[in-house]
């Protein structure tokens, strides 16, 4: 079993608690399979990916004011946090003053049926992003493993 650094490190800091319950940064998580989210995903995306969005961005914009961690520091953390909850290897291709281009291999729901289906990964992601660049975005997933592909790639664009 590999443990990335980051749920190393997060563990020697005494971040992460495993007692009666999960905490990661002293907030309570939980574990669900990725087939239980797709189905949510199906019947309900746009609440999924709004909900996703809000969520990231309150939990990144907790981190960042707990921290003072900003920049591109803080989008690392963010991302490593998204990949410790299980969403996949995340990596930018491409950073912009108004848009972002990111791959990511190993998503756990991506393969689960055909076609683009990250959509809480994209509400992720745009949460992520809301607080990097401090305005509302918009994530789209233009590429996905579940067409075939060897990663699925989104594309976050600051609106307006």
């Amino acid at each position: 079993m590999v443990i990335s650094t980051f749920f190393k490190r997060l563990l020697f800091a005494r971040e992460i608690e495993i007692d009666k319950e999960l905490k990661v940064l002293g907030n309570r998580e939980i574990m669900v399979s990725p087939e239980f989210i797709v189905k949510l995903q199906n019947k309900y995306a746009k609440q999924i990916y709004e909900f996703a969005e809000e969520t990231f961005s309150n939990e990144i914009e907790h981190i960042k004011n707990s921290t003072g961690v900003t920049g591109m520091k803080l989008l690392e953390l963010s991302l490593n946090l998204l990949n410790l909850y299980g969403l996949g290897k995340f990596e930018i291709m491409e950073l912009k003053k108004k848009e972002v281009i990111i791959n990511l291999t190993f998503s756990p729901f991506a393969k689960l049926s055909k076609g683009k289906n990250c959509i809480l990964i994209a509400g992720a992601l745009a949460g992520v992003f809301k607080i990097f660049f401090n305005k509302k975005v918009r994530c789209e997933e233009v590429v996905c493993e579940g067409e075939g592909k060897l990663y699925c790639q989104f594309v976050v664009k600051v609106k307006g």
